[in-house]
């Protein structure tokens, strides 16, 4: 009688196309236990994240988009199932799931985080099974997939923010998954279930319907232009009707609340605008003068809008309104529309995360240092990416390979007529990491091979890719925002629970200050800051900084009635508190240190500034001054290039840099960078004697 086998997985040495040599290794328990662990894996990272940041003063009081998910989800569980208006942002899923969890959790936002980061756990073993799909014969790529999954940071950071991004992610993949299920059983019942988890995800993101015309022609035709049987695109229609089950009853009920058609949100007409207009840069950056306001986005546009066309407006045609100057823009100006399209293409492949809510770099440097582990990110998969993708075409695709390929362009084509964010352009990440996998697998293959044509040809080209995916776009990317926020929500704990009001404040006062530090013409920051100096009774710096308020922008009627309210108390009383007695930051106490010739510890607080922060401006210049004064002239010169990434054109820095070659005898470099100079600033006396100087040498 034979003995029945233990149930386990082997995994052969092979050649990404599944061939086999001799050698093997087992994993007992089989595939199940090595998901099991790679769950785990996922879960534990992710565990630690959330308990590390539990301290954080939003944990338990969003902000940003957050909090407006979280309104609404109070008032779900308040009994206004429905509401009363068309959602402005995007996800009116995601407030239903909020409520449903804080609901049995009794307000709990730890079960909440816990239960997406399970989630985001179980979208590490999808992205397993995606890899495996497209690499079928060989569990490596689809390990080294799961692994790069559960170590990449910025998945890890969105599973635990308050989001739908991290439910999106899930269901795109599932859905994916399903498609493949539904194409190789020719079953109309995986192709609905495909449809229902991908029309959940486009309910957070409504530009990942581009892609139903493509999944319908992969279920119905195999992506070939050859025609085939009506019989064989049941599946497709399946498909579209578990989409239409999940978009079709958010827009009856947005009809239903204000008798407007719109689909599912009335966003997309002023994130259009966003991405589309004079002083666009392909990111979230709203244009001086719009009108529209940071503050509450969906409130200003609808102002503006109505302003201008002079009477009231429906959502959709608020959001008509603001789509007509994108394409004004674009029509006028189509040069100028083309160059920015390849900017957002540049951003969209870069390895820098442009954050439009908490920034991953900033979380990771305050609270999270459990990122610092997770070393897996954009810069290292999408080079990866790029020569799995040339490799497999190069092979011939496969129809799996075909339908990941038309989801990564259906989706690139989606998003370029808005603007880049990390956030928007994850979902591609989980298929890039699948074709990424099969790459680095099929590279090391061939150095085991010793195939050194092969893992040539494949080095040079991810030379080639990680040189443009890493190159640096000259981004300004602080943390001013962020810092803003959090103290935003110092200064309304301060408020709430005044015995612990003094201390909160001073933390708040830090906050804007070191926001002010990389963003002097922040509006919130000013604006905050005159609020919190007018708390604690520094009211001479209060009005200075609403005044800064009013100049940024005049319209801020918040800002002209507390500037009235605090002139009168300065008057009646002058200042309650001294300047000197102010919360100071640490760019603040270096500078003391250095006036006082405590150069260690003022260079070591300017070295820290920097580590903590890589876009702090002003840490770079003034350690760079210091060792220019004192003769360092090699260290000056690094600190001085570093600043000119984050400022390219910044004539002082320019002119510094190119002072501190001369003095360490670099003339030609000098020369050169004097000459960029006077380009910015042609009258400039100082620069024009200098050169005189040089050319006399």
């Amino acid at each position: 009688m034979k003995k029945k086998r233990n149930k386990s997985i082997t995994a052969k040495q092979t050649t990404v196309s599944g061939a086999r040599s001799p050698k093997a290794w087992e994993i007992p328990g089989g595939e199940k236990t090595l998901l099991a662990l790679l769950f785990s894996m996922a879960f534990i990272v992710r565990l630690i994240y959330l308990i590390q940041i539990s301290g954080a003063p939003y944990f338990d009081s969003p902000i940003g988009d957050s909090q407006i998910y979280f309104s609404r989800a109070q008032e779900i569980l308040a009994g206004n199932f429905l509401g009363d208006a068309i959602p402005f942002h995007s996800s009116p899923f995601y407030p239903l799931f909020m409520a449903l969890i804080l609901g049995i959790s009794g307000q709990n936002f730890f079960i909440l985080r816990l239960v997406q980061i399970l989630i985001g756990s179980a979208n590490c073993v999808l992205i397993y099974g995606l890899t495996k799909k497209l690499a079928p014969g060989n569990p490596v790529p689809a390990l080294f997939a799961g692994l790069a999954a559960a170590g990449y940071g910025l998945l890890a950071f969105f599973d635990g923010d308050l989001l739908m991004i991290s439910l999106t992610l899930f269901f795109v993949d599932l859905a994916l998954l399903l498609l493949i299920k539904a194409k190789e059983t020719s079953k109309t019942r995986w192709a609905c279930l495909a449809g229902i988890s991908f029309g959940l995800a486009a309910l957070d993101k409504t530009n990942l319907l581009l892609f139903v015309p493509m999944a319908a022609w992969y279920l119905g035709n195999s992506l070939t232009f050859k025609f085939k049987r009506w019989a064989a695109w049941k599946p497709a229609m399946g498909f579209s009707l578990g989409i239409l089950l999940m978009i079709l009853p958010v827009t009856i009920k947005n009809y239903i609340a204000e008798h407007d058609l719109v689909l599912v949100s009335s966003n997309a007409g002023v994130n259009l605008f966003i991405g589309n207009n004079p002083q666009a840069k392909g990111m979230f950056q709203l244009p001086p003068g719009s009108g529209l306001s940071n503050l509450d986005l969906q409130a200003s546009s609808v102002a503006r809008a109505e302003k201008e066309t002079g009477r009231h407006l429906k959502p959709s045609e608020v959001s008509r309104f603001w789509a007509g100057k994108a394409g004004r823009f674009i029509k006028q100006h189509p040069l100028a529309a083309v160059r920015l399209y390849g900017q957002k293409i540049r951003l969209l492949w870069n390895h820098i995360e442009i954050p439009n809510h908490l920034n991953f770099e900033y979380i990771r440097a305050e609270f999270v240092p459990v990122f610092k582990c997770l070393f897996v990110g954009f810069w290292l998969i999408a080079p990866l990416a790029i020569i799995g993708i040339i490799g497999r075409v190069k092979q011939g695709l496969s129809l799996t390979g075909k339908l990941y390929l038309s989801f990564l362009a259906a989706y690139m084509i989606s998003l370029l007529p808005f603007f880049i964010t990390s956030r928007y352009r994850l979902p591609m990440v989980p298929v890039l990491i699948a074709f990424a996998s099969v790459a680095g697998v099929e590279m090391f293959r061939s150095l085991r091979a010793r195939d050194w044509k092969t893992l040539g040809w494949l080095s040079i080209a991810l030379m080639g890719s990680f040189f443009w995916v890493n190159s640096n776009p000259h981004l300004r990317m602080t943390y001013s925002h962020n810092r803003v926020a959090r103290a935003g929500k110092y200064m309304e704990r301060a408020l709430q629970q005044p015995e612990h009001g003094t201390q909160d404040i001073q933390k708040a006062i830090v906050e804007l200050k070191r926001a002010l530090e990389t963003e002097p013409l922040s509006e919130d920051a000013n604006y905050n800051l005159g609020r919190a100096y007018e708390i604690i009774g520094f009211y001479s710096g209060a009005i200075q900084r609403l005044e800064k308020t009013l100049r940024i922008n005049p319209e801020r009627t918040s800002a002209v009635e507390a500037l009235g309210k605090i002139r009168e108390k300065y008057t009646r009383t002058g200042d309650m508190l001294s300047a000197s007695a102010l919360p100071k930051t640490l760019f603040e106490k270096a500078k003391v240190w250095e006036a006082d010739k405590e150069y260690t510890l003022a260079t070591n607080l300017y070295n820290r500034i920097i580590r903590e922060n890589p876009y702090h401006l002003q840490a770079y210049t003034q350690l760079g001054l210091f060792y220019y004064e004192h003769k360092q002239y090699q260290p000056a010169i690094k600190l001085f290039r570093q600043a000119l990434k984050i400022s390219p054109n910044n004539f002082f820095l320019l002119n510094n840099l190119a002072g501190a070659h001369y003095r360490w005898g670099k003339i030609k470099q000098a020369k050169r960078i004097y000459q960029k100079c006077l380009k910015l600033q042609p009258e400039s006396e100082l620069v024009l004697r200098q050169l005189k100087t040089i050319e006399g040498i």
